[in-house]
């Protein structure tokens, strides 16, 4: 996921001149993919994508749905520690190591 953002915040990079919509368009996608809906894993590819366009978007797309999910987050953790289901408690750690690290 790491890799896959990187990749598409260079393309924009590259690109962005040529194709004004490119770096708007990738950007909807990435919140889309922070969806409260949507797999840890995509959530976590869409904080790490969003970081990689800069502050201005962290305090755009990220901050404000931050300690939401934070507490979502925190409130499945404590779930699953009853459960032992242990790939699901590392996907709600990394998701919670981005948003510490990114923003």
């Amino acid at each position: 996921r790491q890799q896959a953002a990187l990749t598409l915040a260079q393309a924009c990079h590259i690109f962005g001149n040529d194709y004004t919509t490119l770096k708007p368009r990738v950007i909807k996608t990435l919140c889309e993919a922070m969806g409260p809906d949507k797999p840890l894993t995509t959530q976590y590819g869409g904080i790490v994508g969003i970081t990689l366009f800069g502050p201005k978007a962290v305090d755009a797309f990220i901050l404000p749905l931050a300690t939401l999910y934070w507490q979502k987050w925190e409130s499945k953790l404590q779930d699953l520690q009853h459960e032992h289901d242990q790939e699901q408690q590392l996907q709600l750690q990394q998701c919670k190591h981005a948003l510490l690290v990114r923003i």
